[in-house]
């Protein structure tokens, strides 16, 4: 019999999210917990890009091997599956993104997590502001 289920978790039960900043600190915490607590979620879409000579697919991937993700791979691998990266940045017009992408995404999502920002205390005032402030 299956075990009841939160609020949270049925809130969560087949909604597709849209998290910036997943590769953060934060933005990893997040996606672990929702991919392992509320498991019933349809998708998560994540905002990547390329960095230090890595895709942003090869990435995700990457983010996938780290300890944090260990308990997931072990009793829940498929979750996984769920988790599509985009291709873009928060600083670009649009997020990077094409029209047809942004549609889609305005269509299907149903929550957005925007955890994406910089974390240089010696960054401009004005390059602060754009990348932890999302323009839309």
């Amino acid at each position: 019999m299956d075990e009841p289920r939160s609020q949270i978790q049925s809130f969560y039960k087949d909604k597709t999210i849209f998290i910036t900043g997943a590769s953060g600190f934060m933005g990893k915490v997040l996606v672990e917990k929702l991919l392992y607590s509320c498991s019933d979620l349809n998708k998560i879409y994540v905002l990547m890009r390329a960095k230090r000579g890595r895709s942003f697919d090869n990435r995700l991937e990457d983010i996938f091997k780290l300890p944090l993700f260990q308990r997931i791979r072990t009793e829940k691998p498929q979750v996984l599956k769920k988790v599509i990266p985009f291709n873009g940045d928060i600083c670009s017009d649009n997020l990077g993104l094409t029209d047809e992408q942004c549609e889609h995404l305005m269509n299907e999502v149903n929550v957005v997590f925007h955890c994406a920002a910089t974390l240089r205390l010696e960054a401009k005032l004005k390059d602060a502001v754009e990348m932890n402030m999302v323009k839309y």
